[in-house]
């Protein structure tokens, strides 16, 4: 291991007992309200003072096929909370489940993205058919309300995407084999946008079957075999998990995924 791994790794080891030491409060204020809207306040301004620096860096922008790459990389201090000024992007909080879809709206601006979105009774909540779209964390607003919230989401995308000092990581966390030429497509797409500025794809692949891909700018990450999702997918309680930390899986789902995010988001 050389000098920079070596520090990197000594940086990163307070960073974790931070976290640590930090989510058990959390924990404890979680049902406290008044206790806990000042622990928030509190918190984001440690973060910021601690890895703003870092944060200035670079841009991690979600891209499907759930809320993972958002959640996971906002617990790990990767990612500013919305407390320290990160905006909301369309892929953040619902489920888009079609990658392919994803970046095709991308490369479109979204244009038609509404077209065919209603309103699914039995989850209550909206949903697009067309581009495999699940609105399930807004199911408290009317159709307008929505197109006018995800209008903002977009515009806040396209401002991350041409902010040229300021490297891209599109991180995609998904359970269904990966098509490679699309991945290529997203690519070329991103080059005709930045030119020369740098950018990066990570995949987090959930599927069984390892996928490798021989591109530097393409960073696989194979989780397919850790048991903490099997577990706690479906039930949608992973994301409380992951955030509390209490669970011996969703730590080591955590310490796995994390590692592996910092080598590459830097």
């Amino acid at each position: 291991m050389d000098d920079n791994a070596t520090l990197k790794k000594e940086q990163y080891k307070y960073t974790d007992i931070y976290i640590r030491i930090s989510t058990v409060f959390s924990r404890i204020f979680k049902n406290i309200n008044f206790i806990n809207k000042y622990w928030k306040i509190i918190i984001g301004r440690i973060d910021k003072v601690l890895y703003k620096k870092k944060w200035d860096k670079y841009k991690i922008i979600p891209m499907g096929e759930y809320c993972l790459p958002r959640v996971i990389t906002t617990i790990n201090k990767l990612k500013p909370s919305k407390i320290n000024g990160e905006k909301t992007l369309p892929f953040d909080i619902a489920f888009f489940k079609d990658i392919e879809r994803n970046i095709y709206l991308i490369k479109t601006g979204f244009k038609d993205v509404f077209d065919e979105v209603t309103y699914n009774e039995e989850y209550n909540y909206w949903v697009n058919k067309n581009y495999f779209i699940e609105f399930n964390h807004e199911e408290k607003f009317s159709l307008d309300e929505l197109k006018l919230l995800y209008k903002k989401r977009i515009e806040n995308l396209y401002e991350y995407i041409n902010d040229k000092t300021k490297h891209i990581y599109f991180l995609i966390a998904t359970f269904k084999p990966i098509n490679v030429n699309k991945l290529e497509e997203l690519l070329s797409y991103m080059k005709e946008q930045r030119g020369d500025n740098e950018f990066d794809i990570i995949i987090i692949n959930q599927a069984k079957e390892e996928i490798y891909i021989n591109n530097k700018q393409i960073h696989i990450i194979n989780m397919g075999k850790d048991t903490f999702f099997s577990e706690h997918n479906k039930d949608g309680n992973w994301a409380s998990q992951l955030k509390s930390l209490k669970s011996v899986k969703a730590r080591a789902f955590y310490k796995s995924l994390t590692e592996q995010l910092r080598e590459i988001i830097n």
